[in-house]
């Protein structure tokens, strides 16, 4: 497995970007609007696969759960109550606090790697074991 040492804004801006999260597997309370284009991306990620294997081309997925991205920081910072705000990101993951950027990225550097040249048509969740809890379960 690599290990991945963030020290790069770019890195935390192409995260806070280009990946979906986990509101692809379940709806979250007041994330209306956002559900339903994640759930739209995981079509594109169960389609891509079947497309372009015949060119040897691989398709897979990172689903995270909240990450500490400089938006995910502007977020927090922005709420009346930041302490409790945190509280509630954070509970709904298994393991305690958030993940880094860099941990997200370890995971996209498995999936480019050789050792899985043969997963195509799947989506890792880098959840904390967030879909391990039951909706609305802290």
């Amino acid at each position: 497995m690599v290990s991945v040492k963030c020290q790069s804004n770019k890195l935390e801006e192409i995260l806070s970007k280009n990946l979906p999260s986990t509101t692809g597997f379940r709806g979250f309370e007041n994330l209306g609007p956002y559900t339903p284009s994640n759930f739209a991306g995981r079509g594109m990620k169960h389609a891509a696969p079947v497309e372009y294997a015949s060119k040897n081309i691989r398709v897979n997925a990172i689903d995270p759960t909240s990450v500490e991205t400089p938006i995910g920081k502007a977020f927090l910072e922005s709420m009346p109550d930041k302490e409790l705000t945190k509280a509630v990101v954070t509970a709904s993951n298994a393991l305690p606090g958030l993940p880094q950027p860099c941990e997200v990225v370890s995971a996209c550097f498995f999936l480019l790697s050789y050792e899985a040249r043969y997963i195509t048509g799947h989506t890792l969740p880098v959840d904390a074991g967030a879909l391990s809890r039951i909706a609305g379960e802290a």
